[in-house]
């Protein structure tokens, strides 16, 4: 015969505030009441790229399928606390 102890039920540790969800366009992104923080993580993107020299300038040809990049926005989270806009 098995034997079950009973568990008594314990508060989470935090509660997650209802957040908005991260912008979908760049266009969300500019227009939210935090567009300072979205700016200045879009200009920081921007500063590593030139920094570690990712990208560089081809010349497009005629028949060649040229891959656009496009902007992905996140807020990142700790014990529910908001840290750090990222893009």
């Amino acid at each position: 015969m098995l034997a079950f102890r009973e568990f008594e039920v314990l508060e989470p540790v935090f509660t997650p505030k209802p957040m908005a969800p991260d912008p979908q366009t760049i266009h969300k992104a500019l227009t939210t009441p935090d567009t300072s923080e979205g700016t200045a993580a879009m200009d920081d993107e921007i500063n590593n790229t030139h920094h570690l020299s990712i990208f560089k300038e081809v010349p497009c040809l005629v028949n060649e399928n040229v891959i656009m990049p496009q902007w992905v926005f996140c807020c990142k989270f700790k014990n529910g606390t908001l840290i750090k806009y990222k893009a």
